[in-house]
């Protein structure tokens, strides 16, 4: 298991067993995902144990984020699963990380609310990887009273606004205006945070755009996205845009990662500005 071999390492490696770090991370990784596992689980022992080594051992691991350290997977486990602890446990040790880390991917934030695939890099990600850190950041913004940190993440849906798209939906390459666009990989949660960000702050009507995209966004997926195979199976497929329009009539497959849009919208159905699309998203 992990505690035996990989101990303080990002994972251990499915074949040999023995731990290892991982030039994307080299965070304890796997330790810091797996926090509000413990929590939720009752596994409080574990749970302190896991604290008290993250809290001597993780800042100077994150001193050391280099070039090789991707910033969109950094967001979600690292950063993600800090606030997450904090968040259950209200230790302020997680907080304090999670202020650390966050400080360090909000020096990566590029002017126009993007941020790259690695640290360090100029140039920005793609559409998931620029839209998937708006909510930790708004969270942090909130438990540290410093509402730079979303405020700069959240210039990138002005961003992408500002980009051509198709009713709702925008390539994953959003800022050449042209490339796939999906539900999957490179696009997916872009689309998921646009609701989970609009919710966190309990629907405020500043931030009435964000359900105006999202719901902008369910319906150009169920016009251009949604298909029906010769056996009745619907699924989602992809489409390739460019020059404003789409290039061929033509779908990509369903990728795996567009599962999250069942509970996507049963969410979206489930909250009051949802009501009226409730019967419809449910289906």
């Amino acid at each position: 298991g992990y505690k035996r071999a990989a101990w303080g390492l990002d994972e251990v490696a499915p074949i040999s067993g023995e731990g290892r770090d991982l030039p994307a991370f080299n965070l304890a990784i796997t330790m810091v995902d797996a926090l509000d596992t413990l929590w939720i689980m009752g596994l409080k022992d574990e749970f302190q144990e896991a604290k008290l080594w993250l809290a001597g051992n993780l800042p100077a691991k994150i001193n050391a984020l280099d070039s090789e350290t991707i910033v969109f997977e950094t967001s979600i486990r690292g950063f993600g699963g800090l606030l997450s602890a904090y968040d259950l446990s209200k230790d302020p040790v997680f907080k304090e990380l999670a202020l650390k880390l966050g400080t360090k991917l909000y020096s990566q934030v590029q002017k126009g609310g993007e941020s790259p695939y690695v640290f360090g890099s100029k140039e920005p990600g793609n559409l998931a990887e620029c839209g998937t850190n708006q909510l930790e950041f708004r969270y942090l913004s909130r438990i540290s009273g410093n509402q730079s940190f979303h405020e700069a993440v959240d210039k990138l849906y002005q961003t992408v606004q500002k980009q051509p798209s198709l009713d709702g939906l925008w390539p994953n390459e959003f800022e050449s205006g042209s490339g796939t666009i999906t539900m999957g990989g490179g696009g997916d949660s872009f689309y998921e945070y646009i609701l989970k960000v609009f919710l966190l702050n309990g629907g405020q009507s500043k931030d009435k755009y964000l359900w105006d995209m999202f719901e902008a966004s369910v319906k150009g997926m169920e016009k251009h996205l949604v298909q029906t195979h010769p056996s009745g199976t619907k699924f989602l497929g992809s489409r390739q845009y460019g020059g404003g329009k789409l290039i061929s009539g033509q779908y990509g497959p369903m990728e795996h990662l567009a599962c999250f849009v069942p509970g996507w919208l049963a969410v979206g159905a489930h909250s009051p500005e949802g009501a009226a699309h409730r019967k419809q998203w449910m289906e």
